[in-house]
């Protein structure tokens, strides 16, 4: 085997996972027989990466806090709160765990293009759109790894960082030696393969779209990369247009509604329509074999009561009759919002073991509205984003007083002032000096973080934005430990697991 990610090997041979030894054991191989179209289809199945990347994200970004050492605890939370460079285990919501299964999706992609190349060569057709399913696979498991394992992407930087393995061919060695491409040479082998990949798909091969790449969800996928790409206005435009070909002409009627289903749904009803393959703003969803929901409300590092009230009540003040339809459960001791449906997947109905897993939406039309607003702020078009902004408030805010906008003037005085805006000027500011387009600018930024963070909670996406931006991050337990990441902390790139630097992969830098 290679030396990326041997360490699966030991995991399905003698998995100490959660309950999960039987059924790692049984991961077929079937490389070696797949003649069919249909069975190609099956292998892309394992194309996506089968765990998920929030419990580990999440914990180490800023919206958790320490609950007291009277909360669950686990190894692998309390490692990520505090920022350890090498984790203890090598099982769910560590490092290791995403980079294993990543790369083998890319294993699984690989050998999917390869069986399409021998079919056609003996004469087979109609197989594009499993070519192309597999290219954009393999596109996003090496974004994700190269967003969690390297730096982020730099343009004055990105041809001399270092990123992560980019494989490309289906391993026929015992032992194969890789080296990391650049960031740079990661992106564009990403783009190639995304793009090559779009072309290709065709939606009506699916028996339930939600679970692969469509069309839109592709595009998702390409607004997302080139808006974390950002190597000029280009690539911002690029990533606006991808967006737009998905929310169309109404993007409110696009993004989850939390005025409407949420504001009077049960709690279980919530927790089943979030990830449900019929919910509209859902693009792609994946089965994640994970414990996150099963613990994320009760983890002794997670979204505490004082985090709770800054996030989600904070710029809930900004204007009078702004009421965030976001209803958290779980009171001081457990606050949360029903985002994840545990399942158990079982070999035998009756058997007591099982692997614990949740579906998880990849990408959203929410995130496309924000993707939109990001762009066109970094643009400087503040009336454009201020659209956004309303988008997003159209099917956020309480509208028991009436429908809710903001203006430039309600999200400047607030984040300028610290006030509630209760009665605005007749005449509105229009902004139009330097100075005041700096100032409304940064109040803008200021209400785009808290929007997000509010909407993506539990997911973990608030810790790319924190690389991204620069952000810092402290976080302190109970004991009085700090642990903080600066700005530009070299921390904030995930180490290169043990084994693969072991066989010869260089580490991240830590100074």
């Amino acid at each position: 085997m290679n030396i990326i990610y041997k360490g699966l090997l030991l995991l399905i041979v003698g998995s100490t996972l959660f309950s999960c030894e039987d059924y790692l054991d049984k991961v077929p191989d079937n490389r070696t027989d797949i003649k069919e179209k249909e069975q190609i289809g099956k292998l892309l199945v394992n194309a996506y990466p089968k765990t998920s990347y929030a419990a580990l994200c999440e914990t180490m970004s800023d919206n958790v806090g320490d609950k007291g050492s009277d909360e669950f605890m686990s190894t692998e939370n309390t490692e990520a709160y505090k920022y350890v460079e090498n984790f203890t285990k090598e099982n769910q919501n560590t490092p290791i765990f995403y980079w294993n299964y990543a790369y083998a999706a890319i294993a699984h992609a690989n050998q999917a293009i390869k069986e399409i190349e021998e079919l056609e060569s003996n004469g087979a057709s109609d197989l594009d759109s499993y070519r192309g399913e597999a290219l954009v696979c393999r596109a996003y498991a090496h974004f994700m790894l190269v967003n969690l394992f390297a730096v982020d992407y730099d343009k004055t930087t990105a041809t001399i960082d270092l990123g992560i393995p980019y494989v490309e061919e289906v391993e026929t060695e015992l032992i194969k030696e890789y080296k990391r491409n650049t960031v740079a040479e990661v992106y564009e082998k990403v783009e190639a393969d995304l793009l090559e990949g779009l072309d290709l798909l065709d939606d009506n091969r699916y028996s339930v779209p939600k679970y692969h790449f469509t069309v839109a969800a592709a595009k998702a996928f390409a607004s997302r990369f080139y808006l974390w790409r950002e190597r000029d206005e280009s690539d911002l435009s690029q990533s606006i247009s991808y967006a737009n070909d998905v929310l169309g002409v109404n993007p409110s009627a696009m993004i989850r509604d939390y005025n409407g289903f949420y504001t009077s749904a049960s709690y279980s009803e919530k927790q089943a329509q979030f990830t449900k393959a019929d919910e509209k703003p859902n693009l792609l969803l994946s089965e994640c074999i994970d414990n996150w929901g099963y613990y994320y409300p009760y983890l002794r590092f997670s979204l505490s009561a004082p985090l709770n009230q800054k996030i989600f009540m904070f710029s809930a003040t900004l204007k009078w009759g702004m009421t965030y339809s976001h209803i958290i459960h779980g009171g001081n001791d457990f606050p949360h919002f029903p985002k994840w449906r545990n399942h158990e997947i079982k070999d035998d109905p009756n058997s007591n073991s099982f692997v614990p897993s949740f579906m998880m939406p990849l990408f959203t039309t929410d995130e496309l509205v924000y993707n939109r607003l990001e762009a066109f702020l970094k643009m400087g078009d503040v009336d454009a984003a201020l659209e956004n902004f309303n988008v997003i408030i159209s099917q956020r805010v309480d509208d028991k007083y009436g429908a809710v906008t903001v203006s430039k003037y309600d999200i400047n005085h607030f984040y300028t002032t610290g006030e509630q805006v209760l009665f605005p000027p007749y005449v509105l500011p229009t902004y139009e000096t330097d100075e005041e387009i700096a100032e409304l600018t940064e109040s803008m930024w200021k209400f785009y973080h808290d929007l997000k963070r509010k909407d993506f909670i539990h997911e973990g996406m608030r810790w790319f934005d924190i690389r991204r931006f620069e952000l810092e991050v402290t976080h302190e337990t109970a004991e009085g430990e700090i642990y903080k990441l600066e700005a530009k902390d070299p921390k904030k790139a995930l180490q290169i697991p043990e084994i693969a630097i072991a066989n010869g992969l260089q580490p991240n830098k830590r100074n």
